[in-house]
């Protein structure tokens, strides 16, 4: 809310909510929909590109890549290797504890590589899933999720994502493009961004909550990317 109060009081925004949506990358993708859905009266749409948006999944996914990098066990160095780093920032970030030392998080494994459930009930509490309980399809932000056709692992948990969400009667909006974890963002951001045109421009007075993807009448979208060396996307809309 803060930093809401900030864009809009430092530039020349439409500061109402229809005009207003957050998306984010991986961590950030955690941020943009998490944010969006504890506050749906001020964002009309959300969207995340390989976010780390469901916590059972994802921590599922890591921890055999973190025994193996920690040798088979604790105790676990957030130097061992990308996926450790990767689970300490995630404890950063769920179950911080300043008295433990020399990392201060709560580490969500024991020693056998078993997950801690006093402390991962600490994460579910940020999960997006169990955020989004408190929504209905009148009261939620547009959904929007894309994530890598071969990324490493968070394929899995955005589609973990959208089966959940639409499980507790959401709308989302999915896609998966060419791509892994970090690479070809500059050509799927786009996307995101006229999922949010989309949005905001729907010749109505009031804002429409949810995404409706069927077009009112034939459209030819510009092929992507253009120029292009092989293969090129041309996306045909209808009614």
């Amino acid at each position: 809310i803060d930093l809401v109060d900030y864009i809009d009081g430092t530039y020349n925004t439409l500061d109402t909510v229809d005009k207003r949506a957050i998306f984010g990358h991986s961590m950030g993708g955690y941020g943009a929909l998490s944010n969006a859905l504890r506050n749906p009266d001020l964002y009309v749409g959300v969207g995340t590109h390989g976010g780390v948006i469901d916590l059972t999944t994802a921590i599922n996914g890591i921890t055999p890549f973190v025994l193996e990098e920690n040798g088979g066990g604790g105790p676990y160095s957030p130097t061992a290797g990308v996926w450790t780093e990767v689970m300490y920032s995630m404890a950063a970030a769920w179950s911080p504890n300043t008295l433990n030392e020399p990392e201060p998080v709560d580490f969500p494994l024991n020693d056998d590589g078993e997950i801690l459930d006093s402390v991962f009930e600490d994460w579910k509490e940020d999960d997006p899933v169990d955020i989004a309980r408190a929504l209905t399809p009148s009261t939620q932000p547009a959904i929007y999720l894309q994530v890598g056709e071969d990324d490493e692992l968070w394929d899995v948990v955005a589609m973990a994502c959208r089966d959940s969400l639409s499980g507790i009667g959401l709308d989302v909006r999915f896609e998966m493009h060419p791509g892994v974890h970090n690479n070809a963002l500059g050509e799927r951001f786009p996307y995101t961004l006229a999922f949010f045109d989309s949005l905001f421009f729907h010749g109505t007075d009031a804002p429409e909550r949810g995404f409706n993807p069927v077009p009112q009448q034939f459209e030819l979208q510009p092929v992507h990317p253009n120029p292009f060396n092989g293969t090129t996307r041309c996306e045909v809309r209808l009614p």
